[in-house]
């Protein structure tokens, strides 16, 4: 059964049952109103009567029982109307009724009340009393048709509910549809969502409290597709990363296993099984390499957490001059360091001269013979700036992939793997900061980290805030 039907019976039920308690308590109001209405009008008539009957008689002098039973007789006709009955010493003497009325025993109940109820031939009476000595007259009043008029009345209210009920429980399913339809589209839209379907949204039409249900599931719905759109990106991303370190495996070990396959099985002249060891050494060193940056590349996606602490920049290129020392010399390139002597930053020392190293690198391998290459510090961030011809505006936003290169055949020849700038986006992004890469006019390439964990000066209480 359908919600719109469960709660049409519920509210058509629910009407029916409240329409008949209150019509039982209406119809049982109006009985004693109309009760209530009824002894008081029939008390005042057999009060004047009374007064009458007792007037007549109240004059006269009776010999004997007779005489005052024939009196009382022809007085109680003059005074009295219909349905009354009247005793001389608690005997009948008159009964203008067709019921027979047991005297002691309403004396006995109409002790503290004015009036009685009786049940006579299935009719429905209420006995009234009232005593003159020696005569005492009872009367009576039919109320049964009240009770009939209230009992059709009943019925007749019963019968139009349940018309009513009928009536309502055809329309209300249609109504209460109409009200539900934003469940129901809710309903489809969740369908669609488990097919795969995550454009599809609710319209919101009135903010009432379905209409705030259908905005948090549409802005559920774009957290969903938004997180479902990353996992989608960063899957492709993986792929084409495994993708890529497969086929940047396969070129270097295909050549050392055809070198390799060369020297056991053939008899080379010592020239040239040199120059196959050197070939394989060579390319393990870049098996090497690519394996070395793969595994800190790795530990910076998981999240591994790096010890920070205050360096001196000036210190830090130090350090990376030691290291690409032997680089630059192959290279005949020229490196100037621009930092002051107070400048520091707070980071990770290992990464942060893996960051500059991987610029240089790149610097280096950009750079002409006899050109120049600055290493510069400030409080915007560390730069490394060559006078190579930088990258074409189309490729900056890709060069941050894993392996990927603008010019495979140069960065082959020049033992690179393409996985430098993405390691330097990763160091970049876990010290607060980003990897800024532009072309420089007339010509020259700027690249570098651009972060506010820079500071001037011994300021402790900004190293407390940064740690």
């Amino acid at each position: 059964m359908k919600l719109s039907r469960k709660i049409s019976l519920a509210a058509v039920g629910f009407l029916l049952l409240f329409s008949q308690v209150f019509s039982l308590w209406l119809m049982d109001r109006m009985g004693k109103d109309m009760v209530t209405n009824i002894v008081r009008q029939e008390g005042e008539k057999l009060y004047l009567e009374t007064e009458e009957f007792g007037s007549l008689i109240s004059g006269q002098s009776y010999g004997n029982d007779a005489e005052a039973i024939y009196m009382g007789r022809e007085n109680f006709i003059k005074t009295y109307s219909e349905n009354t009955v009247l005793f001389y010493k608690e005997k009948e003497i008159f009964n203008s009724t067709p019921y027979e009325f047991d005297l002691s025993m309403i004396n006995k109940e109409m002790q503290e009340r004015d009036y009685i109820r009786a049940s006579l031939d299935d009719r429905q009476l209420l006995v009234f009393s009232v005593c003159r000595k020696p005569y005492q007259v009872v009367h009576y009043r039919d109320i049964t048709d009240v009770y009939r008029q209230m009992e059709i009345l009943f019925i007749k209210g019963f019968a139009g509910a349940i018309v009513l009920c009928i009536c309502l429980n055809l329309v209300f399913p249609f109504v209460i549809q109409k009200i539900l339809k934003p469940l129901y589209q809710l309903k489809q839209v969740s369908d669609e969502f488990i097919q795969g379907n995550y454009k599809e949204r609710l319209p919101v039409i009135k903010m009432d409290e379905i209409g705030e249900i259908s905005q948090a599931f549409n802005h559920m719905a774009d957290q969903v597709e938004k997180q479902i759109e990353e996992l989608g990106e960063e899957n492709e991303k993986q792929r084409r990363l495994m993708g890529s370190l497969a086929h940047e495996l396969k070129t270097p070990m295909t050549a050392i296993q055809g070198y390799a396959h060369t020297l056991r099985h053939l008899v080379l002249p010592p020239e040239k099984q040199e120059k196959s060891l050197a070939y394989i050494e060579k390319e393990c060193k870049r098996l090497s390499r690519l394996s070395g940056k793969m595994l800190e590349l790795t530990r910076l996606w998981e999240g591994e957490e790096i010890e920070r602490k205050k360096i001196l920049v000036a210190v830090l290129f130090e350090e990376v001059e030691k290291t690409v020392e032997c680089r630059i010399q192959e290279k005949h390139l020229h490196l100037e360091k621009k930092a002051s002597e107070n400048l520091w930053i707070w980071g990770d020392e290992d990464l942060l001269i893996s960051f500059l190293i991987n610029l240089l690198d790149n610097g280096c391998k950009a750079s002409v013979p006899g050109g120049r290459i600055e290493l510069i510090g400030n409080r915007e961030g560390l730069w490394v700036v060559d006078e190579g011809g930088g990258i074409p505006p189309e490729e900056l936003s890709k060069i941050t992939e894993p392996f990927y290169m603008v010019d495979k055949s140069r960065a082959r020849k020049e033992g690179g793997a393409g996985l430098g700038l993405a390691l330097c986006d990763e160091i970049a992004r876990i010290h607060k900061g980003k990897l800024v890469m532009e072309n420089m006019s007339p010509k020259g390439f700027r690249a570098g980290l651009f972060t506010v964990c820079l500071q001037e000066g011994e300021d402790l209480e900004t190293e407390r805030q940064l740690e």
